[in-house]
Parts: structure tokens; sequence; C-alpha cells
């Protein structure tokens, strides 16, 4: 062999330092953006679930207070109106508790859950509430109440109803 083809030889049997550092600057770069990516994707999924919890949470807490009002009621004081045509209200809840505080109204109004007793100020119970459906049974002693929320999840709004019964007292 001719020292000619033997310095071919030599050459080609790897790579040159240029090429390795080309290539790993590459692999580096291309590494980062899939990080990145993925980071940007969790912290988003992370954000939106928080969101629908944290509005799960409002429309539950309210439910557990209107259930722990409720519970206190007397039965005979109970009014369910879901129809009522003389308040600009879309659904009412009106009772009085057994310790004869004055009379306690829940009602929704512009998405907004609200409770009132006597001559109080309104309480915000809850936000984002598209739907507050109270139904008494014949005799108001069990009191069926649907709550609906308008909660921001990972495919977008939707409404998510919470369901509970309640038997009122008999003082």
């Amino acid at each position: 062999m001719s020292a000619q083809h033997e310095g071919r030889l030599n050459r080609s049997s790897g790579f040159t330092l240029v090429e390795l550092i080309t290539v790993l600057v590459l692999v580096v770069v291309v590494g980062l953006g899939v990080v990145l990516s993925l980071t940007r994707t969790n912290e988003q999924t992370w954000l939106r679930t928080d969101t629908m919890i944290a509005s799960n949470t409002s429309a539950q807490r309210a439910l557990d207070r209107l259930t722990a009002d409720l519970r206190r009621a007397k039965r005979q004081f109970l009014r369910c109106d879901p129809q009522n045509v003389n308040n600009p209200v879309d659904d009412v809840l009106q009772f009085y508790p057994l310790n004869n505080t004055p009379q306690v109204s829940y009602f929704v109004t512009a998405g907004t859950l609200y409770r009132e007793q006597g001559g109080t100020p309104l309480q915000v119970a809850a936000s984002g509430i598209t739907a507050f459906q109270p139904v008494c049974a014949a005799n108001a002693e069990l009191v069926q109440i649907l709550l609906t929320a308008r909660v921001k999840g990972l495919a977008g709004t939707m409404d998510q109803t919470l369901m509970t019964q309640v038997r009122a007292q008999n003082p």
C-alpha cells in the first residue's frame, strides 16, 4: 500500500472533534426543546386542574353550608319555591332555623348563589352557579337540592351538578 492510501484509511476510521461537538450540540438543543415543551404542557394542565378544583370546592362548600342550615330548619316553615313568579330570582329556598333566628333564604341571581338571613346583607355562597333546584317532598320533611356549577376543566367549560338530600327536623 502506498502512504497516500494509508492516510485515507486512518482518516475515515473515526469522527473528527468538530463532528462530535456538532452532533452533541444538536442532541442537547432537541432535548431541551422536548423538556421545555413537556414542562409548559404540564404547567397548563396543572393550572386548568387547579381552577376546576377551586370552582368545584366553592360549590361544594355552599352546598355543605346549605345542608347544615337545613338540618337546623323547622319543618313546618320550610318552603321550596322553584316557580316563584312574583320574584325575579330563579329558584328560592326559605326556612326558619330551630333556634328562632330570622328566616334564611337561598336563591340564585345572575349566576351567584346568595344566602340571606333576616335583614343582614346578602352573603355570596358561591359563584358560577347555572342552576339551583330545591325540591321539597309533600310533607316538607325531605328536601332534595341540585346545585349546578360552571366549572372550567381540561376540556373547556362544563357544568357539574352536585346533589344532596336533607331531612328537616321536627321541632
